[in-house]
């Protein structure tokens, strides 16, 4: 991204849930070719919910994807 990365907006979004006391708090899944532990800190830290690697796999993005849609929306994968 231009500005920031995902790290960087992902901390700027959580800051904002934070300051508004905001009762929704917003899903942000990573996507990543970083498997080492540092960059997987980095993105737990940032406060980011679940993490996805690259190359990606259909059935661990479509299970991500159902654990963070709300169960009364009706979405067929």
């Amino acid at each position: 991204m231009p500005v920031m990365d995902g790290l960087d907006a992902t901390k700027e979004i959580r800051k904002h849930e934070k300051l508004t006391n905001s009762t929704i708090h917003l899903p942000i899944v990573a996507l990543t070719a970083g498997v080492f532990q540092n960059e997987i800190q980095k993105i737990i830290d940032a406060g980011m919910d679940d993490i996805l690697h690259k190359p990606i796999n259909i059935e661990k993005l479509l299970d991500t994807l159902k654990k963070y849609i709300p169960s009364t929306q009706k979405i067929n994968f």
